[in-house]
Order: C-alpha cells, then structure tokens, then sequence
C-alpha cells in the first residue's frame, strides 16, 4: 500500500528553525513539494528520523540514485537531503519539479 510520505518528516521538521529562526509553519511542512508516494512499511521505517539518517540506513546503496529520482529527487537534492538542509531541498525539487511539468505541458 502506498502512503502519502514527507520527505523532510513533518515530526523532524517540528524541531528546526528556519532561516528566520522561527519554527516551520504548517503549510512550509506540508508544501507538495516535500510529498511523495512511498510504500507504507518504509514510511513507518523512516518515520520521524532525519533524512540524512534514513538515506543510509534504507535505500540500498547500489539502486539509490535510481529510487530518489523515480521521485523527482535529484543530486541536488540529494545532497541537501544527506546534511538535511530543508531549505536547499526545497529549492533544488521545486526546479526538477517544475523542469518535469514544462517538459509534460510542452511535450
């Protein structure tokens, strides 16, 4: 079964600061771009661990660049996953994003 799953878990966000120094509101967790589809015994594993933590204790080393673009994670992001830098996230999956709905819109 598939759940909707916060990349940047919503449980770890709650305990950062953003850029202004203030908590992460609502609707910055919740953004679509911090969603995807996932396997729902994998969310329950990844849970509220951070995403630095989960990249190396569930994605198998070998298949990992493939599952994370498969979803729109780039190397980019990625790399702001793997020293959980929110912000950079955010930035780098908007782009892929956005590039991959041009790309559908405009064929």
């Amino acid at each position: 079964t598939l759940e909707d799953h916060h990349i940047f878990p919503a449980a770890y966000l709650g305990k950062l600061r953003g850029p202004d120094g203030k908590s992460y509101p609502s609707d910055r967790i919740n953004c679509v771009v911090n969603r995807t589809l996932i396997a729902d015994k994998t969310n329950k594993a990844i849970s509220k661990s951070s995403p630095s933590r989960y990249l190396d204790e569930i994605l198998p080393a070998e298949g990992a660049s493939a599952i994370l673009n498969s979803h729109y994670i780039d190397a980019e992001a990625r790399s702001a996953m793997q020293v959980d830098d929110y912000e950079a996230f955010l930035y780098a999956r908007e782009h892929t994003l956005i590039a991959e709905m041009i790309k559908r819109i405009l064929g």
